[in-house]
C-alpha cells in the first residue's frame, strides 16, 4: 500500500507500507523504547540502536522481526530477528560527516503477535556532535 502524509505546512511524504490483515487472536507485543548511543570508529561517526520487543504481559518476543530505517546522515533499511532476551541491535553504516542519525522501527513481525503501535516507542534520534 502506498500512503501519503502531509503535516499543517504542506510538506508531505509518500513511503510503501506492507500490511498484514490478521484474526484478531494474536496476542499483543510492545516495543519499550530505542535506546540510541552515537560512536566514533576512527575518524568516522556512526550509531547504534537497540530494541526491546516486549509481548503485552512483559515477556521478552524471540524471533520476532524487526524492521528499521536509518535516516539523517545516513539511509538504510535493515531488518533484524530478536534474540532470547527480545532484544535487537542495529548498526549504522559509518559517515565521516557529524550530526543527526534517525532510527525508525518500520514494522515488527512475529507469530502469533501483533504490534501495539500506541504502546510502542517507533523512533529516536542521536547527536554525534
Amino acid at each position: 500500500v502506498t500512503l501519503k502524509v502531509t503535516d499543517d505546512q504542506g510538506a508531505s511524504h509518500t513511503d510503501e507500507v506492507q500490511i498484514n490483515v490478521l484474526s484478531g487472536d494474536e496476542a499483543k507485543i510492545v516495543m519499550s523504547g530505542i535506546e540510541m548511543t552515537a560512536a566514533k570508529a576512527g575518524k568516522n561517526n556512526m550509531a547504534v540502536a537497540v530494541v526491546t520487543v516486549w509481548d503485552e504481559y512483559g515477556a521478552p518476543v524471540k524471533d520476532a522481526a524487526v524492521h528499521g530505517r536509518w535516516s539523517g546522515l545516513v539511509s538504510a533499511n535493515t531488518t533484524v530477528v530478536t534474540d532470547m532476551n527480545g532484544q535487537v541491535s542495529f548498526t549504522s553504516d559509518k559517515t565521516k560527516k557529524s550530526g543527526m542519525f534517525y532510527f525508525e522501527i518500520a514494522g515488527v513481525t512475529a507469530s502469533g503477535y501483533i504490534l501495539d503501535v500506541d504502546a510502542s516507542m517507533i523512533q529516536n534520534s542521536v547527536n554525534t556532535r
